[in-house]
């Protein structure tokens, strides 16, 4: 797999073999112009992601430190995102090849991340455990700590799958390639400015649409954690486009709503977690006193997240938008 850099053949993506292990953020800060076509910015962000994407898959690989395989995931969403939320800008057969290979890399790393994150949070929720009840759930940190080793090989064979490799190839060639404009999709040689305010305000709107929060069930909560992430992605993709105080404003309310959405996700995820090693530590009926107060502690932390998003949200929808 060769990636290289737009407008450079030369150039690899990953960088030398001295700089792989290095954290590479995922997060495009592109100087885009309102003027320019769709589909040139799309390209420069889209190998903006590539770049970031295959880095932290060099320290997935190679590391053991769990925020490559964040980082990696994180470049993954960014790129589907781009590709679904701003459609119709490249060809529906080069787009559909990326979106179904980015969906399977999704889906295959999401347990391996899921415990890195179980077990990194884990450590606060016992904090307000006794210490004798924290010593009985060191079974259930270990069992957890094996199954992620379990997972490496996994994310190994599908890091070096063929398919994904040919995937990745395919879709950086394409946005080498430098098209004829006349051969892509109207909407792609249509100006940024115009394609970029019209699919952020239709993702802001999902977001603003509900007046409050409160009693919302958990799911739904989810639903709108997904749609803040939708909306931050094109927010920070087309920043260049918004240089005053509003946007950069506007993405740290949403970042501070996101934050608390993703709080109760993760105390739903973590708790049905701790309950699965814990059964499978202790199969046969007895004590559970250990699990019952981590439980009770992570019941607290929910009821504290929600109890923080009607105000965050509240500010979010204030805030004024710069577009």
């Amino acid at each position: 797999m060769q990636a290289r850099e737009s407008g450079d053949r030369t150039a690899g993506i990953n960088g030398g073999v001295q700089d792989r292990l290095v954290r590479y953020p995922s997060k495009p800060t592109l100087e885009l112009s309102a003027g320019m076509p769709a589909h040139q910015a799309l390209r420069k962000i889209h190998l903006s992601l590539l770049r970031a994407i295959l880095h932290n898959q060099e320290g997935v690989l190679g590391s053991r430190d769990p925020e490559f395989l964040h980082d990696f995931r994180v470049g993954v969403r960014r790129a589907r995102s781009a590709l679904t939320q701003v459609k119709g800008v490249f060809p529906a057969a080069e787009a559909k090849g990326a979106k179904v290979a980015l969906s399977s890399m999704t889906r295959v790393t999401g347990e391996a991340r899921d415990l890195d994150v179980f077990l990194e949070k884990l450590e606060a929720y016992e904090s307000g455990l006794p210490q004798r009840i924290r010593k009985e759930l060191i079974p259930l940190k270990e069992l957890a700590r094996r199954r992620r080793r379990v997972q490496q090989p996994v994310l190994s064979e599908a890091l070096g799958a063929a398919s994904w490799a040919a995937a990745v190839d395919r879709w950086e060639t394409f946005l080498l390639s430098g098209n004829d404009p006349q051969s892509l999709p109207k909407k792609g040689r249509r100006p940024l400015g115009a394609v970029a305010a019209k699919r952020i305000r239709k993702a802001y709107r999902r977001v603003a649409a509900r007046e409050s929060l409160d009693g919302l069930e958990i799911e739904v909560l989810h639903r709108l954690r997904i749609d803040c992430k939708k909306l931050r992605y094109l927010l920070e993709f087309f920043r260049s486009l918004y240089p005053g105080r509003e946007a950069a404003s506007l993405i740290k309310r949403l970042k501070s709503l996101q934050g608390v959405l993703g709080d109760i996700h993760d105390l739903a995820v973590h708790r049905e977690m701790a309950r699965s090693i814990w059964t499978e530590i202790r199969p046969r009926p007895g004590s559970s006193m250990p699990l019952d107060l981590l439980e009770r502690r992570l019941g607290k932390l929910h009821v504290r997240a929600h109890e923080a998003t009607e105000g965050k949200f509240q500010r979010f929808r204030a805030h004024a938008t710069p577009w």
